[in-house]
């Protein structure tokens, strides 16, 4: 679900991250996906 969103360029609300770890790493994704575009 949320490559469908980062493939999209929308911006994505983490409704709820199993763990803050994983929000860092999705957040980070999202940073290369700006730099990518």
């Amino acid at each position: 679900m949320l490559l469908k969103h980062l493939n999209k360029g929308d911006t994505i609300g983490i409704v709820s991250p199993a763990s803050p770890i994983e929000k860092e790493v999705v957040l980070k994704n999202i940073q290369v996906f700006k730099n990518l575009g």
